[in-house]
């Protein structure tokens, strides 16, 4: 799990519509480093706290050694290797049944 470096952005409050407000925090999976950066960099931009994981195993330990309730919302690839993303998403409910 690595956070997502402040590039001292600007860090508007203007949050993404049906999304939890700005200061919630979102975790990023993707194995692909360049989309995942990108997905942070977008978010972190518009006021959200990113946690980065580049794979479905580092998403679930974050999220296991979290309060339940810490990520407001979880984005991740499709297809990765190992575990896929549609095979990660019933894992991250039961380990954070509030994620989004």
């Amino acid at each position: 799990m690595i956070p997502f470096p402040n590039a001292s952005a600007p860090r508007p409050s203007t949050p993404l519509p049906g999304v939890p407000g700005a200061d919630a925090r979102v975790l990023v999976v993707d194995d692909e480093e360049t989309i995942r950066l990108a997905i942070g960099r977008f978010l972190e931009r518009r006021g959200y706290a990113v946690t980065l994981a580049g794979n479905a195993s580092v998403a679930l330990d974050a999220l296991e050694a979290a309060p339940p309730g810490h990520f407001a919302l979880m984005l991740c690839d499709v297809r990765m290797p190992g575990m896929s993303g549609v095979d990660l998403v019933p894992r991250a409910r039961v380990a954070d049944p509030a994620l989004a």
